[in-house]
């Protein structure tokens, strides 16, 4: 007598097949919710990003902008001249990041200072030299922006 030999047959594969498309499927038509999590960047990055771009419309436009950080959105915002939002950028968690643009020829900053609300950048792209301070949870970094290439440069820590 024959002994059945063990294997799937045409229908079970097929089957398979049809489920593992089906799951593909439903995964391709929700990435759009996955997606934000894996492009979170960091505070930093963001920040640098933001002072970027700032600069390029500036120089592109030919008018000024602006960079404002929104403390309750925890966003960085690229404003035009005329008030229109050009970008906005998650800037780490509400609640829990600060962001300040201080005067670098001051000494010492007051932690009751809020610094000033906005960075501008001139039609030819350049900005005031400023101090950035950001404050994410019990760290804080401070970042001294040069005023034409937009570098952020990290300035050692104070005891």
């Amino acid at each position: 007598m024959r002994r059945p030999r063990a294997a799937f047959t045409l229908f079970e594969t097929l089957a398979v097949l049809a489920l593992f498309a089906l799951i593909a499927g439903i995964v391709a038509s929700n990435h759009d919710a996955l997606l934000p999590a894996l492009r979170a960047e960091s505070p930093e990055a963001a920040l640098r990003g933001a002072f970027r771009e700032a600069m390029r419309e500036a120089a592109a436009s030919g008018r000024r902008t602006a960079l404002r950080f929104d403390a309750t959105e925890s966003k960085l915002m690229v404003y035009s001249d005329s008030g229109d939002i050009i970008k906005q950028s998650p800037c780490g968690s509400p609640g829990k990041t600060r962001l300040r643009f201080l005067d670098p020829s001051v000494e010492r900053h007051d932690a009751a200072d809020p610094g000033s609300p906005r960075v501008e950048f001139s039609p030819d792209g350049h900005h005031r030299p400023v101090l950035v301070e950001l404050t994410t949870g019990d760290t804080v970094r401070r970042f001294r922006a040069e005023p034409f290439s937009g570098f952020l440069t990290p300035e050692p820590a104070r005891p």
